[in-house]
């Protein structure tokens, strides 16, 4: 973590996160992924995914059309968090 000149705290875990993915599927060699971001940041792993056959699905927080679109323009199947909700939430 990082803080800007105003002292508001900012993460870096995007390039982070990518060196892991990168680094597990050289290590792990996973046959499918679930990413959980609607950021444009992580277009290019999902194009590396696809180049190396690895099924990707993209479970997005945002409405569909709040979805980045350099993440709709890779062509991977995005699912709305909102759309399966109903499935996904604890019920008492």
């Amino acid at each position: 973590i990082i803080f800007d000149g105003n002292g508001k705290a900012k993460g870096n875990c995007d390039a982070d996160l990518v060196l892991t993915a990168v680094r597990d599927y050289f290590e792990l060699q996973p046959s499918g992924v679930v990413l959980v971001s609607s950021d444009g940041d992580y277009s290019p792993l999902i194009k590396f995914w696809q180049e190396k056959g690895v099924a990707c699905t993209v479970l997005s927080p945002a409405i569909k059309d709040r979805c980045s679109i350099l993440i709709k323009r890779t062509g991977v199947s995005i699912v709305c968090l909102n759309d399966v909700r109903h499935k996904l939430e604890y019920r008492k």
